[in-house]
């Protein structure tokens, strides 16, 4: 009952970093000690924090689908993240660009001038509007 893109993102997932380090550990095996030992391996592969955990949410809900108390043998609090990590992580979301409120409808109204099909301007003007109104931040634009 996943959205299709969810589908797709958690199938990637499975397919490109948890069946290749996984499929032959049995689950009463996986332990936070071994999901901490797993994710250092991927940050020294160049994957982000964000992306480690994101794979690690689909590794529960694939663990916990299977389970019959529906819980997953570990949980991401227990996730060790380096200060230096952490800090990082900080860094780059007080870098993260935003818009306020009066710029994404300056941006809204120039859209609508924009030589597009209406639906096309209606569908860009609520892209703006709903990420200025969320507090949506776009790292690394």
């Amino acid at each position: 009952m996943l959205r299709e893109s969810t589908f797709s993102t958690a199938d990637y997932h499975l397919k490109n970093h948890l069946e290749a380090d996984w499929n032959e550990i049995p689950v009463e095996h996986i332990t936070i000690d071994s999901v901490n030992e797993w994710s250092r391996k991927k940050r020294k592969q160049g994957l982000s924090w964000v992306t480690v955990k994101n794979i690690l949410r689909t590794m529960q809900r694939v663990l916990s689908a299977s389970s019959k108390d529906r819980k997953p043998p570990f949980s991401l609090n227990g996730l060790i993240i380096p200060e230096r990590d952490k800090l990082q992580v900080r860094i780059n979301s007080r870098n993260a660009i935003s818009f306020s409120w009066e710029q994404a409808s300056q941006i809204a109204v120039q859209v609508h001038k924009l030589e597009l099909a209406a639906t096309e301007k209606t569908r860009y003007e609520t892209l703006f509007i709903v990420a200025a109104a969320s507090g949506l931040r776009c790292i690394g634009a």
